[in-house]
């Protein structure tokens, strides 16, 4: 029976996460939960069933005897948690990004395959269907020269779904880097375009603030609050790949 655990039980592990992590039918079964805010582990322990839970992800590690684990973490809290998980002899999933720098992403995965194990990072894209398919028609020619992409991701600001747990770290500069659209959003559009047309040679880019105030209304135990983010929230790309 494979083990598996989640180390941070925001919404995003509660609502495309944990649901389906605990399956014994199937061969594997939810064996621990850990978040820095102990009542989210313990919640998702009596939600979805899981056997143990944690508030420090390294007891967790050294205790639950796992055989895989999800980082669901913040934005750009993965690669720290990642490596750890790979020095246990964990395999690992993570949430986007893997690491905010190309540099310690390569040395995670050069670390996993030193260890002999899996690694993996959302989002998932290439594995669907309709892009494979869609690789497919590219390999063969059937569309021609692709001279021209336009890509779109957005939302309007974490702050505005029901299930936002962070207190607005996604709009401090210090914790999130100054676009963290890009992290969150721009990596979705990037996996695709890179999957399908090749390496980027050349980029130019520009960003700004597109909204100065952000409200802070639906996160339970906390106050309603307004900021000022010191990010961008706004960008936009262009790629060059040479064919």
């Amino acid at each position: 029976m494979l083990k598996v655990g989640v180390i941070g039980c925001g919404g995003i592990a509660n609502g495309l996460y944990l649901p389906t992590l605990d399956q014994p039918r199937k061969g594997f079964i939810l064996q621990a939960v850990c978040d820095a805010v102990p009542e989210r582990a313990e919640q998702a322990k009596a939600k979805f069933g899981a056997r143990e839970c944690y508030g420090d992800y390294r007891q967790m590690l050294e205790e639950a005897n796992l055989d895989q684990v999800f980082v669901l973490t913040q934005l750009l809290h993965h690669a720290p948690i990642v490596k750890d998980c790979l020095q246990a002899g964990i395999h690992v999933y993570t949430e986007k990004p893997l690491s905010p720098t190309y540099q310690e992403a390569k040395s995670l995965l050069r670390l996993a395959d030193r260890k002999g194990l899996l690694l993996a990072a959302a989002p998932p894209l290439m594995v669907f269907h309709e892009y494979q398919y869609l690789r497919s028609l590219l390999q063969r020619g059937a569309v021609g020269k692709v001279c021209f992409v336009r890509a779109h991701s957005s939302h309007g600001g974490p702050e505005r779904w029901p299930s936002f747990t962070d207190t607005g770290n996604y709009y401090r500069e210090e914790i999130a880097t100054a676009i963290p659209p890009i992290f969150d959003m721009g990596v979705y559009a990037l996996t695709v375009l890179t999957s399908l047309l090749g390496t980027v040679k050349r980029v130019s880019a520009m960003s700004g603030t597109a909204i100065a105030e952000r409200h802070f209304d639906k996160i339970q135990g906390t106050k309603p609050y307004t900021m000022r983010p010191k990010v961008h929230d706004n960008c936009m790309m262009l790629l060059y790949t040479p064919s």
